[in-house]
């Protein structure tokens, strides 16, 4: 069994998961029998008598969650760039039972990574999954061989994945201590309150406190709020929320816990299904919110670090939108973590510690000092200089095998390491992507042809920052078509770019390279995004080529990101070819790519890389 099938199986199951969830609308057609759906259902439906927090409505709301990854371009992008290891490997996973099927993406990520699976699963959470491994052996009876579920112990394991207490994490350390592992104890979700949110805002955060019973670690447990603080709007926007304490086991926490407050003579707030406890303390028990005050800025940013290896979310106006923290995306990886990159580098299996600073996204933006700043202009400059470089060589009957070790000479000439050779399993120190290719084109003996467009994508590691560069060259004579296209391709950064100020949002970017670029006819393409930069090659916040006008973050100085429009001359869509990294249009018309680093000082962008190499090259 290949990956391919693989996705196409998850697509299916993630077309049950939807059907499941909402009778309501018109099913798919789909390979499970009517039969095997109403069991699904039936099983849904009786789940609260084995586990009392795992009401219909909950179980719907992950089933509904987990099938909007379940689509096949999705997951074939977002596994493209990580090997498959052919069921060569074995994986144990011991997974959580807090809320339902919490450890389907582990799940998910051992066997698109090709690992046979042993999982031990929570006592609290046993049918669900059990249910999905029949549903894939009904598309294919191989999985039996692959996967087992609840084995008698684990053993013969290459690595393990396990999720649990802090309590059940220091045992898991000592237990796996000689086998590579990912071990996850206990995070929770903060929100961060100006006083200015709409009732709307404080319904959605609502959702990020109550839903699961508030028993994830993507539950809002903390809230940061300014001094003088009424919760008065915020008791009168959860209302919806009471009917939580029709269920007797959240009621029975909040009758206890609000006896415990009461015979301690403790202070809190409370609405008759929620306590409100003013402390530091991130984590409360179930049915308690806890929260303090905060008097600048600078606060909120020394507590978020104090408490960074605890903290899964936070939402806030400049941060997380309210409401989305339990709606996490195929990207959005348990404690930051990016679990597939695990995966595919047995080599770096080691050291839990190690990889809590090699997650692709985390959940916060790192503003940059003016120091920071400088040096990585310097990290961006040594791009613009070795894409001058390749401006000297480009031309018809160059190879993409020639210019990728020019580069690399030229930059480790520059006391520089390349930034992207051997990130992520990278082979090379260009990305060279031609006509169709839209990105990650990896370097060929192909010559370049007259009449090419021809993306160099290039990155350089500084001094302890990286720098991130991109240019579509015109090979020659090319034609009025893709002329056109590149024209407009660099205009949409520079638009980009003028966006980005502090009277701006995030998504201000990307609607001003959206509004320009489908003005222009052309294709935008949504999967593949722009990023922050600086100690990691890609951090928050993402960056992506369309958006609404006046949504996301606030655009704030000391701000570092990497602007990249990705526009194609037809069609939006995209794919991944068989070699796992070069993304072409799904139409074959030709992609432009262009990209500048830009820090954000004194209100407004400033272009950290430049293409003044280039143009004195080609003399424009």
């Amino acid at each position: 069994m290949n990956r391919t099938q693989i996705i196409e199986h998850f697509t299916e199951i993630g077309a049950l998961f939807q059907q499941v969830a909402d009778s309501k609308t018109d099913p798919k057609p789909s390979v499970f029998s009517d039969a095997f759906l109403e069991k699904f259902r039936h099983t849904v439906e009786r789940e609260i008598h084995y586990n009392g927090w795992f009401e219909v409505e909950f179980i719907q709301k992950s089933l509904s969650g987990i099938s909007t990854w379940l689509e096949s371009v999705s997951l074939s992008n977002w596994s493209a760039p990580y090997p498959f290891h052919g069921f060569q490997k074995n994986l144990g996973i011991i997974m959580a039972g807090n809320i339902p099927l919490v450890g389907f993406h582990d799940f998910l990520c051992g066997l698109v990574s090709g690992y046979r699976l042993q999982v031990k699963m929570s006592s609290e959470d046993s049918r669900l999954l059990t249910l999905v491994l029949e549903a894939l052996c009904e598309m294919n009876a191989a999985y039996r061989e692959l996967i087992v579920l609840n084995p008698l112990k684990l053993s013969g394991f290459d690595a393990v994945i396990g999720t649990g207490s802090d309590a059940s994490l220091l045992h898991f350390k000592s237990y796996f201590k000689e086998i590579p592992h990912l071990l996850r104890g206990n995070r929770t979700s903060i929100a961060i309150l100006t006083g200015e949110e709409t009732a709307e805002e404080l319904t959605l955060l609502g959702n990020d406190v109550f839903d699961y019973f508030g028993r994830g670690c993507r539950n809002v447990t903390h809230l940061l709020v300014p001094e003088s603080y009424s919760f008065d709007s915020f008791f009168k926007a959860i209302q919806p929320f009471q009917k939580l304490f029709q269920n007797k086991k959240y009621g029975n926490n909040y009758d206890y816990y609000r006896t415990i407050y009461l015979m301690n003579r403790g202070v809190f707030l409370e609405n008759g299904f929620l306590l409100l406890v003013e402390t530091e303390t991130l984590q409360p028990p179930l049915a308690v919110l806890n929260y303090h005050t905060y008097a600048s800025e600078q606060e909120v940013q020394n507590y978020l670090e104090k408490h960074e290896e605890k903290i899964q979310c936070v939402v806030g106006k400049d941060y997380m939108p309210f409401g989305s923290a339990q709606t996490p995306s195929l990207t959005d990886y348990a404690d930051n973590i990016n679990t597939m990159m695990w995966l595919g580098e047995p080599k770096n299996l080691i050291c839990f510690a190690y990889f809590c600073t090699m997650a692709i996204f985390s959940d916060r933006i790192i503003y940059k000092t003016p120091e920071e700043i400088s040096i990585m202009r310097e990290a961006a400059l040594i791009v613009s200089r070795t894409l001058g470089e390749v401006a000297k060589h480009m031309q018809p009957g160059i190879t993409p095998k020639f210019l990728d070790q020019m580069a690399e000479d030229f930059i480790k000439s520059q006391n520089a390491i390349p930034g992207f050779k051997g990130l992520y399993g990278c082979p090379s120190t260009l990305l060279i992507s031609v006509n169709e290719q839209v990105v990650h084109g990896l370097p060929t003996e192909k010559p370049i042809q007259e009449g090419d467009i021809v993306s160099v994508d290039c990155g350089s590691f500084y001094k302890g920052y990286y720098g991130d560069h991109a240019y579509t060259f015109e090979v020659g004579e090319v034609s009025d078509e893709n002329r056109a296209l590149c024209k407009v391709t660099k205009e949409c950064l520079y638009l980009g770019i003028e966006a980005c100020n502090i009277q701006n949002r995030m998504e201000d970017i990307g609607f001003a390279i959206q509004q320009h670029a489908e003005a222009h006819g052309y294709g935008v393409v949504r999967d593949l995004v722009g990023h922050g930069i600086g100690k990691k090659l890609h951090e928050e916040p993402q960056i992506p080529n369309y958006g609404r006008r006046g949504k996301g973050k606030q655009i704030k100085d000391g701000l570092t990101i990497a602007i990249e429009p990705m526009i194609n001359r037809g069609t939006k869509n995209i794919r991944t070819l068989e070699d796992k990294w070069t993304i072409v249009t799904e139409d074959g018309l030709p992609s432009a790519h262009f990209e500048h680093n830009v820090a954000v000082v004194d209100g407004k962008a400033v272009i950290l890389s430049t293409f003044d190499y280039i143009y004195e090259v080609l003399k424009l």
